[in-house]
């Protein structure tokens, strides 16, 4: 990941003034970020696992005037999301929601500062379009809190619809009359490449536990705003 892109912005800007919790600009930028819908939405606290957030990442670091905030960023993030074989294997086994339905706050933060598979076209246009690179960064700073709104909630459940009745075909009473079944799939992280992960809707297994391919769930009309815009484009 190309830190370079992120030099003009106001992250890591405000970085060198506000490094504490209580520090009111840092509240007043999060505040900035979730007034930006007005739709109901139910928030999910990630102070119980959320690690990576601007104030630990910056605690001890000296943002003294000539200091290259941008290299420390770049050192402390990346020292933060190193994962070791058996890490990897926890995150691969993370619940995504719990049992209400509801995102697993550990599921969200272990997919914060890494670059997953579903931002992969938007990152292959960061080079053409800096902002964009620059949005994702204020995204994940201020990401001390996930959100789920309607409009999620409805996809959640459709995923939940789609991935059952996978589930009945796979599986032994179903028309293919297989034995295969559907697991679900927490986050997974590439042990090379630390900071690219993928967190897919669900890996279909044989009988004995052999891979065989991955289940990712689109909705009708996410598929239709996808083909409009292409030909917008």
């Amino acid at each position: 990941l190309d830190f370079s892109a992120f030099k003009s912005s106001s992250s890591l800007g405000r970085a060198k003034e506000s490094v504490y919790p209580e520090d009111h600009k840092y509240k007043e930028g999060i505040d900035r970020k979730t007034k930006r819908s007005d739709r109901k939405e139910e928030r999910v606290l990630l102070n119980d696992y959320e690690s990576r957030t601007t104030d630990q990442i910056f605690f001890n670091i000296n943002t003294a005037p000539g200091t290259d905030t941008l290299a420390i960023a770049k050192a402390a993030i990346l020292e933060e999301i190193q994962v070791t074989p058996e890490e990897i294997t926890r995150l691969h086994r993370l619940c995504q929601r719990l049992p209400d339905g509801s995102c697993n706050p550990e599921w969200l933060a272990a997919r914060r500062w890494r670059l997953t598979a579903s931002k992969f076209s938007v990152v292959r246009k960061a080079g053409i379009h800096p902002q964009i690179a620059e949005d994702m960064l204020e995204d994940w700073w201020y990401r001390g809190e996930g959100q789920m709104d309607q409009k999620m909630k409805r996809a959640l459940a459709f995923e939940d619809k789609s991935l059952e009745k996978l589930k009945y075909r796979l599986g032994p009473a179903g028309p293919t009359d297989g034995l295969r079944r559907v697991e679900q799939i927490g986050v997974l992280v590439a042990k090379d490449f630390p900071w690219l992960a993928a967190s897919p809707d669900g890996l279909v297994v044989s009988e004995d536990g052999r891979p065989l391919r991955l289940v990712e769930v689109k909705s009708f009309k996410q598929t239709a705003n996808k083909q409009q815009r292409r030909q917008q484009q």
